[in-house]
């Protein structure tokens, strides 16, 4: 499976400093950033990615950034089976990506289509809950992993 992660950046570089290590030491996935600081800069390495770009000064907005992200993933050449976004202001912790891509067959599991997973969850934001994952009626752009057919809707 070939998966993508656009991590957002906007200014806050102490923010992406804390963010960093947990998108750059996994081969898992392909890394871009998309990043709309007014000062340019670039992570000091790629850690542990096989690939990554880095995209400047990209403008308009959060929605634009989001628009941009999806839309130039979902366009890339690798032909990505699942995309992702992450905002710089969200601490992951080690481990995130395989209990966040193990979501998708959690919900399988329970007959459900599966099209958005996420590593954060908000309480108020539950619908249905299980044990270990629930469905939630927004996850919102801070964090959240589509599959290809849900990111093209």
């Amino acid at each position: 499976m070939k998966v993508a992660l656009s991590l957002l950046t906007k200014d806050r570089q102490e923010l992406t400093r804390q963010v960093l290590p947990q998108v750059t030491f996994n081969p898992a996935f392909d890394l871009h950033i998309v990043d709309a600081s007014a000062a340019v800069w670039r992570p000091a390495n790629k850690g542990g990615l096989n690939y990554y770009t880095f995209h400047a000064n990209i403008r308009g907005g959060a929605d634009a950034a989001i628009v941009f992200a999806l839309t130039m993933m979902l366009e890339h050449e690798a032909r990505y089976d699942v995309v992702g976004l992450c905002e710089n202001d969200v601490l992951l912790h080690d481990g995130w990506f395989d209990a966040t891509m193990a979501l998708f067959e959690k919900g399988k599991a329970d007959g459900l289509a599966v099209g958005a997973v996420s590593a954060r969850a908000y309480d108020d934001r539950i619908l249905i809950q299980r044990d270990g994952w629930a469905v939630m009626h927004n996850l919102g752009a801070g964090h959240v992993v589509y599959t290809r057919q849900a990111a093209e809707l």
